[in-house]
């Protein structure tokens, strides 16, 4: 899952999120699932100059119509996802007060 990106790459959309204890996210995609002629990719990028994985907060990806997911990413400091956009996912909250989970998102296509 970590991206290696060349110029074929056109970004549309960023987003930088920020999540807090017991602020939990829902699962969703970020291209509608039906775009199969589409290369719709996004890059996930942890910005968190530290994280310990007992803070909790992964990126746990599903495949359709499944409730068990079939990968879980902990939110480590300077990582790069790059995953199909269609692909159902959410973010779980840090489980410590004070702590502050952020990531930056770029969504786009390869051409």
């Amino acid at each position: 899952m970590i991206a290696t990106l060349d110029g074929n790459f056109k970004p549309w959309r960023y987003l930088l999120n920020g999540q807090i204890q017991c602020q939990p996210s829902k699962r969703h995609t970020d291209f509608y699932p039906g775009t199969s002629d589409v290369k719709a990719t996004t890059l996930l990028v942890y910005l968190n100059k530290e994280w310990n994985n007992d803070w909790s907060g992964e990126t746990l990806f599903y495949l359709r119509g499944e409730e068990e997911p079939i990968a879980s990413i902990f939110p480590e400091p300077g990582k790069l996802l790059d995953y199909d956009g269609r692909i159902r996912h959410h973010a779980l909250p840090p489980n410590q007060p004070n702590i502050l989970r952020t990531t930056l998102v770029i969504q786009g296509t390869y051409a």
